[in-house]
């Protein structure tokens, strides 16, 4: 897993000094790391309890986590030593060759090499902690489990939800239920390779963020949660988008969510039965709480399903890093358990039935 997540906010303790954080701003010692004991300090109703869990369950794994991960640090930073001389090497070569282009492309081979080495090491010794880590959170809040199958990008491509792509890069997996709806949540980054007038590919990133399907207690109408771009652009997308010809589009009676969406459905009557106030105003919620702003994030019903996709430009279940301590890494600990709660916060916000 890569380290580009959001952080969390700073929290402030214990006179204006944040918990694994030197006052002086110098970075840990040995003798440091060592006399610092593997602390979490609960700060939301959700985390009740986890202190307990954290100790008795997840220290254990951390001290064993830690030692794998300095010999891994050892590893990786051998790994970006041998890429460095080998540029070097490979550079000095080349200028007392005369061949100059070597001079520069070297050191671009070796930089690759470097972050590749990094990057493997890091993948390697992440994945490990997570397999042991996240399972117990996920038994601390109950009614949800770590890995399965991953939900299916092209079903939330048909139905509008995320653009067409031509492939998929899976990984986290969460499901369970909460309020007696199951919930399935994968991680997904969704690219699209097109070929340019001159001949050349171009590949770009059309999704990158979290994929949400809440299973319903009951049938649900066909329903888009289109964006609202616009009259203009709205009526060319009814003329041109598949995922809105044949729909009717209605009213929800919510002038805040009218001002960001437009809503299409196959059958309308089911469909005004079905958009209650509280979802209207769940999915402004979620789009403020989850991307930072009012945001819009695409929706859908079919059957007995809710679709959603949040766009996360960080992370999901970041945990750790090979070039910081795991005793003053609380901040991923409270950053994990709020990531696992996130389709609770949804179903809570939405409320459908």
């Amino acid at each position: 897993m890569s380290r580009d997540r959001r952080r969390r906010p700073a929290v402030v303790r214990r006179g204006g000094v944040r918990r694994g954080v030197r006052r002086s701003g110098a970075s840990w010692s040995p003798r440091d790391i060592a006399a610092s004991a593997f602390a979490f300090t609960e700060e939301t109703p959700l985390e009740h309890g986890f202190a307990h869990v954290f100790r008795d369950r997840i220290v254990p794994i951390l001290r064993r986590q830690e030692t794998r991960r300095q010999v891994m640090r050892r590893k990786a930073l051998t790994g970006i030593g041998v890429s460095a001389l080998a540029g070097a090497g490979a550079a000095a070569g080349s200028f007392m060759q005369g061949f100059d282009n070597g001079i520069f492309i070297a050191p671009v081979f070796a930089v690759a090499a470097a972050i590749g080495s990094y990057g493997y090491f890091q993948n390697k010794w992440t994945t490990g902690l997570a397999s042991e880590v996240i399972p117990v959170m996920c038994d601390f809040l109950g009614g949800m489990r770590h890995g399965g199958p991953a939900l299916s990008p092209a079903e939330f491509a048909d139905l509008g939800v995320v653009p067409s792509h031509t492939s998929a890069a899976l990984d986290d997996t969460v499901s369970g239920s909460h309020n007696d709806l199951g919930f399935t949540l994968t991680e997904a980054r969704l690219t699209s390779r097109t070929r340019t007038a001159k001949g050349r590919t171009r590949t770009r990133t059309v999704f990158r963020g979290l994929l949400i399907r809440i299973e319903l207690a009951g049938e649900a109408p066909e329903i888009y949660f289109a964006r609202d771009r616009g009259g203009l652009a709205n009526r060319f997308s009814e003329a041109f988008s598949p995922v809105r010809q044949g729909r009717q589009r209605i009213e929800t009676g919510s002038p805040d969510f009218e001002a960001l969406y437009e809503t299409y459905a196959d059958d309308p009557a089911a469909a005004r039965r079905f958009i209650t106030r509280r979802l209207t105003d769940g999915l402004l919620e979620i789009a403020r709480g989850e991307t930072g702003s009012s945001r819009y994030v695409a929706a859908a019903t079919r059957g007995r399903g809710f679709y959603l996709a949040i766009p996360r430009t960080g992370d999901f279940l970041a945990l750790g890093s090979l070039f910081r301590p795991l005793n003053i890494s609380e901040d991923d600990f409270h950053q994990c358990l709020a990531d696992l709660a996130l389709p609770r916060r949804v179903i809570e916000a939405l409320g459908p039935g």
